[in-house]
């Protein structure tokens, strides 16, 4: 589960053209937590992933799963 919610995350925020401190501003975290969460060092809490799930537009399933590879 780790390597895929990294992986999702690096995916969402290089689609938005953001780099890791304006992703840390927009959802009001330090760019070490945002750097965390895509290496895959720690995992975002509930609330953390509502505001990666709400700035990319999709819901906090899509963090987890990649439906396009079915």
């Amino acid at each position: 589960m780790r390597d895929s919610i990294k992986n999702r995350l690096k995916e969402f925020r290089h689609s938005a053209g953001l780099t890791q401190s304006e992703v840390a501003n927009i959802c009001e975290l330090t760019v070490a937590s945002v750097n965390r969460h895509e290496n895959g060092n720690r995992l975002p809490d509930k609330k953390v992933l509502e505001k990666y799930a709400k700035l990319y537009g999709i819901t906090a399933l899509e963090l987890f799963i990649n439906f396009e590879e079915g």
